[in-house]
């Protein structure tokens, strides 16, 4: 189902340390306000988004509908992981959007990404089509158009709609995307597959737990997934992919659907980001696995 040679785990393309970037929303504010939202920002750079949503809440004016204030609150939120606090000020931020607000900042992309966040694919996917029909999206940078189109491929993607994921992916590669070109080969593996139907032909398939550029912590991964997954961590290979990052992967010489119903398995003790892939191309590392068990 998967072409041996290309198949590389799926990555999101905005991801949370990405939002904790120095990149603020300050325009449209006024002078009273700006002294208030900037030391807010930097607050949540620092890590502090508790501080920093305390600190945008006592704003003394503008704050019921600003769209900086109310932006800056969602992006606290999601960086805290809690999803529907984050929509909830991210939609009403979305809510007071002007053309200015909406040519500096992607509001529906970063909806779209805290549904991908919750496995809300369907929202996710309208939020990022919202984004991607929005008449400000040309004047978006093109790092942030090139997120907008990952964000919707993968939200495709989990969608098992692979056409449109294809379509997106190719546009993110068109800006330059190197993460695009990983995603677009899996999504081109998985239509032709679909063509030939031979999901149950053994292959040499496995699923993709983790990546990392670097050895370090790799130990402590491997314990982690071997615990999580209640296999030992001797069953378990790295591999490192063409790009340098390293996987850890587990289940080869499986067929398609095997590791379809491992990669389930790896989901439902919270690996989201497992994906089946076929590690042919890449280059077993060695490491001492029996240091990986203790």
């Amino acid at each position: 189902m998967i072409r041996l040679a290309t198949a590389i785990a799926v990555t999101i393309a905005t991801t949370i340390p990405a939002h904790a970037q120095s990149e603020g929303c300050t325009h449209g504010l006024s002078n009273l306000a700006q002294p208030f939202v900037r030391h807010a920002i930097k607050l949540r750079i620092m890590g502090r988004y508790d501080d920093a949503i305390a600190k945008l809440k006592t704003v003394p004016a503008g704050s019921p509908t600003s769209f900086c204030i109310n932006y800056e609150i969602g992006r606290n939120f999601l960086n805290l992981k809690e999803y529907d606090r984050a929509l909830t000020s991210l939609q009403l931020a979305a809510g007071v959007a002007g053309p200015e607000d909406r040519s500096k900042q992607a509001i529906f992309n970063i909806i779209g990404y805290t549904w991908l966040e919750k496995k809300e694919y369907s929202q996710a996917a309208l939020a990022l089509e919202a984004q991607l029909n929005d008449d400000q999206f040309a004047n978006l940078p093109v790092a942030k158009q090139t997120k907008v189109f990952n964000n919707t491929g993968f939200a495709y993607l989990r969608l098992n709609q692979y056409e449109p994921a294809q379509k997106n992916f190719e546009k993110a590669l068109a800006n330059g995307s190197k993460l695009a070109q990983a995603n677009l080969a899996i999504v081109d593996s998985l239509i032709s597959v679909q063509t030939k139907g031979d999901a149950d032909i053994p292959g040499i398939f496995s699923v993709s737990l983790h990546s990392q550029g670097t050895d370090e912590g790799l130990l402590k991964t491997l314990n982690d997934f071997a615990t999580d997954l209640e296999v030992s961590a001797t069953e378990l290979n790295i591999y490192r992919r063409g790009n340098g990052m390293l996987s850890v992967t587990f289940g080869a010489n499986l067929s398609y659907t095997k590791a379809e119903e491992m990669k389930q398995k790896a989901i439902s003790v919270g690996i989201s980001s497992a994906y089946v892939v076929s590690p042919t191309a890449w280059t077993n590392v060695s490491f001492d696995k029996k240091r990986a068990a203790n």
